[in-house]
């Protein structure tokens, strides 16, 4: 190891050691005030030549295989200006590398003008002023069963809303999200309906598929706690029980707390901007965030519809800089369709995020979901899943469906991850492209539900040349038992709707068993021909015949 390479290990833990003082939350009882202070440039300890000093293995790894490259951004915030900074602020509450900033509270504003002086800051903005709180952490259990050893395709009521969408074909094809990196941005993880402990906690704990916490409301890594809305978005992809599966039941997940339920300003977004640098730090694949922001309790420092351009809201520039950094990054559209602000909220007019509109079980849309598009014209939301009965799960003995583009999102997000962890060649905007192409009205899109639909399915099958499907003329059919005993599987698509025609016959011609099989257009169906345990061992044909009279003929064997 050379000296300069000592100096930059030690900086990087002088850094980790000094904000652990600066980050310690005092209690006070009058007003606090927030300002973003920028500085004009990062200094020498680092180089992006030497990526190890401050980013880790995982991160660094994933930009190999994501072919992102390690730049200006990636490099820590200058630690002799956070010095200078902490001898005046109150309070250093967060670092922003990718905007080389510093969140800082001020009790008394009077010492902006000291701090405007100080020879590398290059601007300082107001964010909001808050009352302070006690300080009083709120408590909850952190306490978790053992290991719940249950059957994965057992999709329950939850079956509906990832057909629709094609995530059920992925996780047939053996892609549920395993190695997969998933980040959640919520208001809390309170795992707790009544005195019954949330089930979905319970599996993930024990699995070992939480890989990460934090909370940038309390700087600490406790999120079991506050408000359960992240509780439910992480059911929709990450549900592995008797009764439900979820999007991506296999990923690993890590969950923030950005949003703070008492108060709505500008920090939220702050907060947003550094739990995606964290994210990008640790190497997650995918952000989903449930959150949307257009008002604040501020007013002065709200949002107009001419700033929902994808580029002007602070955190549409976060957003946009984690989809640069190869992140994939979904946002629900809003809710705010039957409102008088009716359109998507920020982040969702992110250039480069992918927003998600709702739609009902009838694949409608659902009156809630807010319209597009963004304020420069782009098309928003992008495509659109089911965010209106959406099953989620409460416990393990209780489970309902809710509304919300928060259900639609990550209903999506997790399928995105199984989808990318088959084709992981792909860049972040590659796969969003194929997405959006893959959408229900790709060649007509509105401001409704943009893309539409997007099947996930679909792009499997453009894309893998080497899946064992044998595609002719309007369906494809694959058998799943061959050789078989009592049943034979059928995997089934259609590009039309139409009624298929299959027979198993002997090898003599004759017919053991026949059945007819409507499907609609573009779907995906398995099934099977049962109770043929009674047949003689020996070989027998398979056929598979559409409304055109096109027949295919499979030999299969009974054992």
């Amino acid at each position: 190891m050379s000296c300069v390479m000592c100096r930059m290990e030690a900086s990087k833990y002088f850094i980790c050691f000094f904000l652990s003082l600066l980050l310690f939350q005092k209690s006070y009882s009058q007003n606090e005030f927030y300002f973003e202070v920028t500085f004009k440039d990062k200094g020498s300890a680092f180089s992006v030549s030497n990526p190890s000093a401050f980013l880790s293995e995982s991160s660094i790894q994933k930009k190999i295989k994501r072919n992102v490259p390690v730049d200006f951004l990636d490099l820590p915030v200058d630690v002799q200006n956070i010095q200078a900074l902490g001898a005046i602020a109150d309070s250093i509450t967060h670092l922003s590398k990718w905007r080389n900033s510093v969140l800082i509270k001020l009790l008394d504003t009077s010492s902006i003008t000291q701090i405007r002086l100080i020879p590398e800051v290059q601007s300082v903005q107001y964010l909001t002023a808050k009352q302070a709180t006690s300080g009083k952490k709120e408590q909850g259990a952190n306490k978790f069963s053992a290991e719940i050893n249950l059957p994965l395709y057992t999709y329950g009521d939850a079956y509906h809303q990832l057909e629709m969408i094609g995530g059920h074909f992925l996780h047939e094809r053996g892609y549920r999200g395993d190695s997969m990196n998933i980040a959640i941005f919520d208001a809390g993880f309170n795992p707790h309906f009544g005195d019954a402990h949330y089930a979905v906690m319970d599996q993930l704990e024990a699995s070992g598929q939480i890989k990460y916490k934090w909370d940038f409301l309390d700087h600490d890594n406790f999120v079991f706690e506050k408000n359960r809305h992240g509780s439910m978005v992480l059911s929709v992809m990450a549900n592995n029980t008797s009764k439900i599966i979820g999007s991506a039941p296999k990923a690993n997940y890590y969950l923030f707390i950005t949003e703070d339920d008492n108060s709505e300003t500008l920090l939220e977004e702050y907060n947003w901007l550094m739990a995606a640098e964290r994210a990008d730090s640790i190497g997650v694949d995918v952000i989903n965030s449930s959150l949307g922001y257009y008002t604040f309790d501020d007013t002065t420092t709200s949002h107009t519809y001419k700033d929902m351009d994808g580029k002007t809201t602070l955190v549409s520039k976060a957003a946009n800089i984690a989809a640069r950094k190869g992140i994939f990054v979904v946002v629900s559209a809003g809710n705010e369709g039957q409102t008088s602000w009716h359109y998507i909220l920020s982040p969702a007019d992110a250039d480069s995020v992918l927003a998600v509109g709702a739609v009902d079980p009838n694949k409608k849309h659902a009156v809630f979901s807010s319209y597009g598009p963004a304020s420069d014209g782009d098309i928003k939301p992008n495509v659109a899943a089911q965010g209106q009965g959406t099953v989620i799960t409460y416990d393990q003995n209780y489970y309902n469906t809710a509304n919300g583009t928060s259900f639609s999102g990550p209903l999506l997000a997790g399928a995105i991850a199984c989808l990318w962890q088959a084709f992981p060649q792909l860049s972040n905007l590659e796969l969003k492209k194929e997405i959006e192409k893959s959408g229900s009205q790709y060649s007509a899109p509105d401001s409704i539900l943009g893309y539409g639909i997007p099947s996930l399915m679909k792009i499997y099958m453009n894309l893998d040349s080497t899946d064992h499907f044998d595609f002719q003329n309007t369906f494809l059919v694959s058998l799943r038992s061959n050789p078989f005993t009592d049943r034979i599987g059928i995997e089934l698509y259609s590009t039309v709707q139409q009624k298929l025609n299959f027979k198993l016959l002997d090898v003599s011609g004759r017919l053991i068993r026949e059945e007819n099989q409507t499907i609609q257009q573009n779907q995906y169906l398995i099934f099977g021909l049962g109770d043929l345990s009674v047949l003689s061992s020996g070989v027998y044909f398979f056929t598979a015949v559409d409304e055109s009279g096109f027949s295919k003929v499979y030999k299969v064997i009974k054992e």
